[in-house]
């Protein structure tokens, strides 16, 4: 079964893709590893081929080596035949022990060697033949020239004996070598039949290997693409077509793939609740800020208004406050007199009081005038006594009849004529006898004096505490009047404060409202974006 059979008849939809790429993976491998074997194969057959030419390379060396050998061995009989010396040198002996000794080095390498029985048997030939020719140099030719046989015919026949063994060994090594060339012409020739062979399975591997990756590599493809193409497809027409978000993807798969199918269905799902939430929300949040957009321009008109009427009331009551501050320092003015009058009439109905003491006493100092004018002269001591006191007390009654003011003019008038009387009694008081008749008619006339006197401070005293107690009641009235016209002010200004405060806070509602106008337009205007941005799905 092949690997295209293999791919085909499996359910590549039901596959994992991590598996999928996996299998691909295994082919690949699989292909690379085959070529691979090929190649090495081709590659050992080479390296055995060069490794077997190396070694007939080096087995034609050492042939090429021994017919030197051997060449050189006959070249030093000849020489000797030649020189026809009564004795051979030792060096010529040594060099033949050297050359003898070359085969004894190289007899079983060569023997190894050979591989063929015609190389076997040459080889067994060039052998017997080299030690001949060694054997007929040093036994029959050293020997018969040291044993005094040499002549002309016994180095004739050394002479054909060993061009005979030398010749033929030179002849035996030029046909190995010539075997071996052979040979060496049918290893290249295989060798490049093996290195072509080994091309053409390599290419042959290759173009197939790549044939069958690349026709996993479609099925893959072709399996994860064509789900993916409808994802995008779907994906495109959510985000940038007409937003339907009824479309699903097929689930029938079990890979990957169909997962995402799946988690991506309900995505969509819970999309399609949550965009018919939106939807529904911008509906109300809509008429919601509409309303909102309505009360707020009736709220600002209204805070409007307020204000105008609070900065209205705060002019009115600041002039009732200026004019309240006024009426209260007018009737600060008026208790200040009140006062004042209020003393005066104190101090005139004392001075009324200590007026009419003392005319009292005047009138009662009259009296005794009157009952001792007879005793004038017994008594004049009491009469200076009495002036004096007279002038003590006019002079008393003077001060609070200046104190009682217009009131006590009239009193200060007797009083000022009883301190002159008495003065002019004291004066005269040498002369009271022979006036006593005058006193006397004084004395009545100053009773009749005091006691109108006494009548008139009477009715100033009646007037002064008549017109005490009004004066009282008004002082305490305008105090209180006072006091609340102050408390009043104080009111007025609170509500002075207030109003403004109120017209303030009118202001800053209707700034505010004014804001919550624009809030409100603008949220509107951003509802009316989303609305168009979720109207374009479809989730139903």
């Amino acid at each position: 079964m092949t690997l295209a059979s293999t791919l085909s008849s499996l359910e590549m939809k039901n596959l994992k893709i991590k598996f999928k790429i996996l299998l691909g993976f295994l082919a690949v491998i699989i292909l690379f590893i085959a070529g691979v074997s090929i190649g090495m194969k081709a590659v050992n057959g080479v390296t055995e081929a060069a490794s077997m030419l190396e070694e007939r390379l080096q087995q034609i060396r050492s042939l090429e080596e021994l017919e030197k050998k051997s060449i050189q061995m006959t070249l030093l009989f000849m020489d000797i035949i030649i020189d026809r010396d009564a004795g051979v040198s030792a060096e010529r002996k040594a060099q033949l022990v050297e050359l003898t000794d070359y085969m004894k080095g190289h007899e079983a390498e060569m023997r190894a060697a050979a591989d063929t029985p015609f190389e076997q048997e040459t080889t067994e030939k060039i052998i017997k033949n080299y030690y001949s020719l060694a054997k007929v140099g040093s036994d029959e030719l050293i020997r018969g020239i040291e044993g005094g046989k040499a002549n002309d015919a016994f180095f004739d026949e050394m002479d054909d004996k060993i061009d005979r063994f030398g010749e033929g060994n030179v002849e035996l090594i030029v046909q190995v070598i010539q075997s071996i060339e052979g040979e060496l012409e049918e290893a290249e020739a295989e060798r490049v039949s093996a290195v072509t062979t080994s091309h053409s399975l390599q290419i042959g591997s290759l173009v197939v290997g790549l044939l069958m990756a690349g026709l996993a590599a479609w099925v893959i493809i072709g399996s994860i693409s064509k789900p993916l193409d409808k994802t995008l497809e779907l994906l495109q027409n959510v985000a940038e077509g007409e937003g339907d978000l009824t479309l699903r993807l097929d689930e029938a798969r079990k890979d990957e793939l169909g997962q995402v199918a799946h988690w991506f269905n309900r995505f969509l799902d819970n999309m399609a609740g949550i965009i018919g939430g939106v939807q529904q929300g911008v509906a109300e949040i809509s008429a919601a800020g509409e309303e909102l957009s309505s009360a707020a321009a009736q709220i600002s008109t209204t805070a409007e208004t307020i204000a105008t009427d609070a900065e209205r009331e705060s002019a009115a009551l600041t002039e009732a406050a200026s004019s309240i501050t006024e009426i209260a320092a007018a009737f600060e003015s008026t208790a200040r007199q009140m006062n004042e009058l209020k003393g005066y009439a104190d101090d005139a109905r004392m001075a009324a009081d200590q007026a009419n003491q003392a005319v009292s006493e005047t009138q009662h100092s009259m009296e005794e005038i009157g009952n001792s004018s007879k005793k004038i002269v017994t008594i004049i001591n009491v009469i200076t006594e009495i002036a004096n006191q007279t002038n003590l007390l006019s002079l008393n009654a003077a001060i609070e009849a200046a104190k009682a003011g217009e009131s006590g003019k009239g009193f200060a008038v007797v009083a000022d004529e009883v301190r002159l009387l008495a003065d002019r009694s004291n004066a005269q008081v040498t002369q009271i006898k022979d006036l006593i008749e005058i006193s006397s008619a004084n004395v009545e006339k100053g009773r009749a004096i005091t006691d109108n006197t006494v009548q008139v401070l009477g009715n100033i005293t009646q007037l002064v505490e008549g017109m005490a107690e009004p004066i009282n009641n008004t002082a305490l009235a305008i105090e209180e009047q006072r006091s609340g016209v102050q408390e009043m002010g104080k009111t007025t200004d609170e509500i002075s404060k207030v109003s403004e405060n109120n017209s303030d806070a009118a202001k800053q509602l209707s700034a505010a409202t004014q804001q919550i106008a624009q809030t409100s337009g603008s949220l509107a205007e951003m509802v009316d974006a989303l609305k168009q941005k979720t109207d374009r799905f479809k989730t139903a």
